[in-house]
């Protein structure tokens, strides 16, 4: 086991799916986790793996309500936790009230409230507490105070000059004017030869016709019309439900650094940074919501909906994966150090590739809550504060990388483990 891992999850093997939620939410925001029966090692004896997690780790939320009140195991992690001098974070649940045990461990400890609403929509909340307490630092722009403006002006009395030294400054005050006659000149000869410089530049720029962009090539797949099943056992996942389509064309690839360099060159856009791992035909990484919607309407394409690319990625597949019930590092960029070329695996039954891991794909829809009667071609909520991202990315969990599996975050967030691909007007 690792021993720089940051935060512990202590639940009821009741709530192990939100508990997996949370763990895949902190990871993809940085915080390391340590979660059971992932991170138990195979021959290691599960208390010795549990004790070993809890000292490594500097904090231990608890996904506290009636099934961690009831769980011995849930009271012996929170007691080992305390003795280790671990920081506590209770993860409120539900309005049960501490046992007498947890209550002693517990009971001085602010807890954060997650029982108004979807508890997921709390996990930002507690993400902030975790940076404050491992000390991560935000980066915050100080803004200089400026002086206050001094309104008061005092009258300083003019001294006198004797009459015989009055036709020397004369004459000195003559030659100063003249001095400051000629510069004046100059700088008005200058400022005429910037504004005609600045000028020629305008016209160049904006009048001497500019070679025609070259828009770069895209490899289409044509996605047929049809019914899925569409969600999962996550709880924002669910319900399942019917979803029907029509016939559409995706990109076979997420969209490249090479491709997506082109449009920052034509837009005059930074470029993203690529972590040093190289561009070319790399996924492009570190791209928004915003960016990736742009790049698509200068290609006069969209980003996929929701569930658009939940069926292109399952491609007839009913399993967690197109691959079936498992996926291996032979078939996918996951559970790894950095990206890899597009293309570097097999495709999945319609010709796509990399559906699963290499980078999170940007959906168009905001995120929300699934519908439980059946749906045509739906585009998700008409607002919202976060957008969807789906697939799982390099640096994910195999469970993160599951066709029906959801991520959300804020449209103007990016990170080295986004990028996007894209669905033909045609």
């Amino acid at each position: 086991m690792e021993s720089n891992q940051d935060v512990f999850i202590s639940h009821s093997s009741v709530d192990s799916k939100l508990a997996y939620a949370m763990c895949d939410y902190l990871e993809e925001k940085g915080i390391r986790c340590w979660i059971a029966p992932r991170d138990v090692q195979g021959g290691t004896e599960y208390a010795e793996a549990i004790i070993m997690g809890i000292r490594n780790c500097k904090i231990m939320v608890v996904l506290f309500n009636k099934n961690a009140n009831d769980s011995i195991y849930v009271k012996n992690e929170v007691e080992r936790a305390f003795n280790y001098k671990s920081i506590l974070i209770p993860f409120k649940l539900d309005q049960t009230i501490p046992s007498a045990t947890l209550e002693l461990f517990l009971g001085s400890v602010h807890s954060l409230d997650a029982t108004k609403g979807n508890p997921e929509d709390s996990f930002d909340l507690l993400y902030q507490n975790c940076v404050r307490v491992l000390g991560k630092k935000e980066r915050v722009t100080e803004e200089k105070p400026v002086p206050p403006l001094n309104t008061e002006t005092k009258e300083i009395p003019a001294k006198e000059t004797p009459l015989q030294h009055q036709v020397e400054n004369n004459s000195q005050d003559n030659k100063k004017n003249d001095s400051k006659k000629k510069k004046r000149v100059a700088l008005l000869s200058l400022g005429s030869l910037t504004v005609l410089a600045l000028i020629f530049i305008f016209i160049r720029n904006n009048f001497v016709p500019r070679k025609p962009v070259v828009k770069p090539t895209i490899q289409w797949v044509s996605i047929p019309e049809g019914t899925f099943r569409m969600g999962g056992t996550q709880a924002n996942a669910a319900p399942k439900h019917e979803v029907r389509l029509s016939a559409f064309k995706m990109s076979a690839h997420e969209v490249t650094f090479a491709q997506y360099d082109v449009f920052c060159e034509d837009k005059n856009r930074e470029k993203p940074f690529d972590e040093g791992w190289g561009r070319g035909q790399r996924p492009v990484i570190n791209v928004s919501w915003d960016d990736a919607t742009a790049f698509a309407k200068w290609m006069g394409c969209r980003l996929p909906t929701e569930a658009e690319w939940e069926y292109a990625c399952r491609a007839g597949s009913t399993a967690h994966f197109n691959t079936g019930k498992e996926l291996t590092n032979d078939q996918a960029n996951y559970n790894s150090d950095q990206t890899r070329a597009v293309g570097s695996f097999a495709v999945n039954d319609w010709g796509l590739y990399d559906m699963h891991g290499n980078a999170w794909e940007w959906c168009s829809d905001w995120f929300g809550n699934y519908a439980s009667s059946p749906q045509t071609n739906p585009i998700g909520p008409s607002e919202g504060k976060h957008r969807i991202y789906r697939g799982g990315s390099w640096k994910s969990k195999w469970h993160s990388c599951r066709s029906w599996y959801r991520n959300k975050i804020g449209p103007g967030y990016l990170s080295n483990f986004i990028g996007f691909r894209l669905v033909s007007l045609q």
